[in-house]
């Protein structure tokens, strides 16, 4: 066991006693006696001072005497027997005391010394010196053994601190001398941990850094010995818990035995997984945050020395250091390259300008094309050749300029401390050419003077003109404006004032004041519930420099109120700051009242339409619920069953053209968002035909479908898309005489999708197929108008294929010789998997779920109802919210179908107070409505429906949810 010296021990003399002691002899007198005691007292004395023992043994006894100071050096006081004694050393140097008898004897010596480990109290090794002699009798036998032995265990420690320490600083020197040279970080990391491994005889060594965005150590790469597999990559911080805590607080993990150790399982089997016995972690912080850590992995068992420990932490700083200093340098050579970058991109010149010379210091690449000479040739030029770059005329103004800066007069000089001048320069191929230079002092001498300018230079030239040409501009510009009697304005950033132009009082009712006014005149004469907005547009136009351009209420001074439009934007800056702001404004009153009341038309248009439909939808799910019920009861004879029949089909079309009307709506004032997803073209052109297959087959019609057999990919909405197909198809019958024919078809070329229904009935006249796909235009024979319908079908498919990124023709030879829609998509890219297709099974519902049906339309609830009963539920009707609410308490109903449009207590209202009782919570409550639209569904959704059907309800759709919502609700009641 190593033990660390304290540095509070101090070594000790050695004493080596070679006369044996002298025993006690009756013979002596008193007095000989007396002397003989005082020298074993000043004997014990001495020994005890020197930390050494002394030991007498006969060979003849196997006896051992020893002095009484042992116990201080051992801990312990031996047995007399010498084959006991020998169990207080260490096991390997159990032999050392014979084999140094022997080797005496052999050599003819009368002495010997060895040292040797012993075991002392507390438990612990210490090394002791021992100097011994042979007692032989007068035959030369021997007798017996006398000697010393002296505690150098400090000695031992310091030699082996003082063999440590050089081989430690040994070690740092080849660290620092192998990080030195390195910038990569990666080989920073790879040096020091091989160094560290082949120092410690370590299994494996790493270099984890610590990512607290995505809580994880990152280990690039680890130094292994031949049987030890690398653990490199990204690992969760938790994967190693209490250690990832210990080393969050500073301080070091030691682990000599991970089987030992304090751990829960998890974290000692995923030590154990990547080979780690014994582990000693060191953790890096900066600013208090763990960063990395340095790690000594081993595969068995090992004691880690306070030695030990402090190199790796000495280790794990260096390269820290070198990591840091190693990104310090990158980013300075990052910048660097980042600066010459930025300076080779500007279109400007970079100089610095000596004072005291009037020459350049430094000169940046763009003097070639700014001044027409070379850097060379500019910096090797006389003082007299650099003056005559100037022009003459504004040679005096640099002079001053220069004389500014120099006495530290602050005139022209921004906020920044930069001093800007225009001036010419005298061009060797292009003449005088304009250059504006912004200087700021970079150097000063011990009296504080500037003496070196860094500054930069630009062709301003081009600007120059323009502006020249803007102000002649300008100046054409205000006749016009006079001409037309347009208002003006102009505003003054600087100073806070604003010119007007005669027609600007007049448009706000003023007469002519005296100039210059403030921008709070302006806004005293906004309508205030315009103020805000106006102000901001202004503040945007100076801030961006971005265009004023606003429509806004005015309030003349005769209180009166109309409506200005107004534009402006900056036309001056200085130093880049804005400066000047103009523009005009002009009476839109009477276009804008015009637009506001067509606004207001086609909003009640909307509203009247919507209403329109909530309001057939009502007789409609009455007519539809009595028909299914005829269909379900009665419908015997042919004659009842066609009756039925065609009264269905008008019903269904009433539906569609109702459902047309509204959706041609929508997509007018952009409320129709497809909600798109990857979708098989084919799948839903098979869907579309299957649905008008049976109206084809009723009125006789021949429906030929020819489809691909490998699936076409678009990005769409797939109820959208069904409804362009069944449009078309449905117009494909109805404009096809008795036994005629339809074919629809689907392609797929190159990146596109081509989709085609074709029919041989009525046709198109030429002049028609450009407008047949606008609002309400049909066909214009009187053929086709006994049709029927609204004309919105094709407007329809123009619309939504549109949306969806395509195109739709029509083609016709003309009036009878059919027609040809052909519809455009563009594909995604074909997928070779195919897509499992569903089949929607139907359930015969309970005949135990208990309904009630809420509806102010008494005939709407009785004929639901009715069909309910039919399909076996047990149904209640009421026809107010409030009579539902009494009724639902005590029928405790499954569903309720309930209202939305009912006079008093509406259906949100209902159904929000039904969710308020404990009977209610858990009731699948349905909202029967006219209105379909999205913001609808939201706000049945919100008011606590599961579900939302839209009058008159398709039966088939109304069981569908029933089964769908009743199934959901037994598993939440399981």
């Amino acid at each position: 066991m190593a033990i660390i010296p304290n540095p509070d021990d101090r070594p000790h003399p050695s004493v080596d006693f070679q006369t044996p002691v002298v025993t006690k002899d009756p013979a002596l007198t008193d007095s000989d006696q007396q002397a003989r005691l005082r020298a074993e007292d000043r004997l014990k004395l001495v020994t005890q001072a020197a930390q050494v023992y002394w030991w007498e043994w006969d060979c003849q006894t196997n006896q051992t005497r020893f002095s009484p100071n042992i116990e201080q050096i051992i801990g312990r006081h031996p047995a007399q027997a010498m084959p006991e004694n020998l169990q207080l050393l260490h096991p390997d140097d159990r032999h050392i005391p014979r084999q140094a008898v022997e080797q005496a004897q052999k050599q003819g010596s009368d002495s010997f010394h060895y040292q040797v480990r012993c075991w002392a109290i507390p438990l612990e090794i210490r090394w002791l010196h021992v100097s011994g002699r042979l007692v032989e009798d007068a035959q030369g036998q021997l007798v017996g053994t006398i000697g010393t032995a002296q505690d150098i265990t400090y000695h031992k420690q310091v030699e082996r601190a003082l063999r440590e320490s050089e081989k430690q600083q040994a070690y740092l020197l080849r660290l620092s001398d192998s990080l030195r040279p390195l910038s990569d970080p990666i080989a920073i990391q790879q040096a020091a941990i091989r160094l560290l491994g082949q120092h410690l005889l370590a299994d494996r060594v790493l270099y984890a850094e610590v990512n607290f965005a995505d809580q994880s150590y990152f280990i690039n790469d680890n130094y292994v010995t031949d049987e030890v597999q690398k653990v490199v990559g990204r690992f969760p911080l938790s994967f190693f818990g209490s250690t990832t805590e210990t080393l969050n607080r500073g301080q070091a993990v030691v682990i000599p035995d991970v089987n030992q150790a304090s751990y829960g399982e998890a974290e000692k089997a995923n030590f154990l997984a990547v080979g780690v016995y014994a582990a000693l972690v060191i953790p890096l912080l900066k600013k208090g945050q763990l960063v990395a850590d340095l790690a000594v992995h081993q595969r068995r068992a090992r004691q880690w020395t306070t030695t030990e420990i402090a190199l790796v932490t000495e280790t794990a700083e260096r390269i820290q250091a070198a990591l840091e200093r190693a990104r310090v340098e990158e980013a300075l050579h990052e910048s660097e390259r980042f600066m010459q970058g930025v300076i080779r991109s500007l279109p400007l010149v970079i100089y610095l300008f000596d004072l005291i010379q009037r020459q350049p210091r430094y000169l940046s690449p763009q003097v070639n094309h700014l001044f027409g000479y070379t850097v060379d040739q500019m910096q090797t030029r006389e003082q007299d050749l650099f003056e005559a770059f100037f022009h003459p005329d504004d040679r005096p103004r640099l002079d001053a300029h220069f004389a500014r800066i120099r006495s530290g007069q602050p005139v022209g000089e921004n906020h920044a401390g930069v001093f800007a001048i225009t001036y010419r320069i005298n061009h060797p191929q292009r003449g005088w050419v304009w250059v504006q230079s912004r200087d700021t002092v970079y150097a000063r001498d011990a009296d504080g003077t500037p003496t070196l300018l860094l500054g930069t230079a630009e062709d301003i030239t081009e600007r120059m003109s323009t502006a020249q040409a803007i102000e002649e501009s300008e100046k054409r510009l205000r006749l016009a404006i006079e001409a037309t009697e347009l208002a003006t304005w102009e505003w003054n950033l600087d100073t806070g004032e604003v010119y007007w132009n005669e027609q600007h009082f007049r448009l706000f009712g003023m007469p002519p004041q005296p100039q210059p006014l403030t921008a709070a005149v302006f806004m005293d004469h906004v309508h205030p519930d315009e103020r805000e907005r106006v102000s901001q547009l202004l503040q945007k136009a100076i801030t961006e420099r971005s265009a004023y351009n606003a429509e806004f209420c005015a309030i003349r001074d005769d209180g009166s109120t109309r409506w200005m439009s107004g534009y402006g934007r900056i036309v001056e800056e200085v130093n880049g700051k804005p400066r000047r702001l103009s523009g005009v404004m002009f009476d839109v009153d009477e276009r804008r009242r015009a637009e506001d009341a067509l606004k207001t038309a086609d909003q009640r248009k909307d509203e009247f339409l919507a209403m329109l439909a909530h309001e057939l939808r009502n007789p409609m799910s009455t007519l539809r619920s009595g028909l299914q019920i005829l269909s379900l009861t009665d419908g015997k004879d042919e004659t009842s069953r066609d009756t039925i029949a065609m009264m269905n089909r008008q019903t269904d079309h009433l539906v569609h053209m109702v459902d047309d009307l509204l959706d041609v709506s929508r997509i007018s004032r952009g409320k129709i968002v497809l909600q798109k997803e990857r979708v098989d073209l084919v799948e839903v052109v098979q869907a579309a035909a299957q649905s008008v297959r049976p109206l084809a087959e009723e009125q006789h019609r021949h429906l030929q479908v020819s489809l691909p057999p490998t699936p076409i990919y678009v990005a769409g909405d797939a109820t959208r898309l069904t409804q362009v197909v069944t449009n078309l198809l449905a117009n494909g019958v109805r404009y096809t005489d008795w036994g005629g024919q339809i074919w629809l078809s689907l392609e797929h070329r190159d990146s596109g999708a081509i989709l085609q229904v074709r029919d041989n009935g009525i046709g198109i006249a030429t002049e028609q197929l450009t407008n047949i796909f606008e609002l309400f235009v049909q066909v214009d024979n009187s053929y086709s108008r006994s049709k029927g319908g609204l004309g919105l079908g094709l407007t329809l498919v123009k619309r939504l294929v549109e949306k969806h990124g395509g195109q739709v023709a029509a083609r016709s030879e003309g009036v009878g010789k059919g027609s040809t829609f052909t519809i455009h998509l563009p594909s995604l890219t074909a997928a070779a998997e195919q897509v499992a297709k569903s089949t929607l099974l139907g359930t015969d519902p309970a005949t135990t779920q208990r309904i009630l049906v809420i509806d102010d339309n008494a005939d709407a609830a009785m004929s639901l109802g009715m069909l309910l009963k039919l399909k076996g539920y047990e149904v209640h009707t009421r026809t107010s919210g409030r009579s539902g609410i009494e009724v639902a308490e005590s029928l405790k109903p499954r569903v309720i179908l309930l209202d939305i449009g009912m006079p008093e207590l509406d259906g949100y209202e209902t159904c929000r107070l039904i969710r308020e009782q404990s009977w209610g919570r858990n009731l699948v409550v349905i909202a029967l409505t006219g209105y379909g639209q999205m913001e609808d569904r939201q706000r049945t959704q919100e008011a606590g429906f599961d579900g939302h059907l839209v009058k008159p309800v398709d039966l088939a759709v109304l069981f569908e949810l029933l089964t769908d919502l009743l199934d959901k609700g037994e598993k939440l009641l399981e």
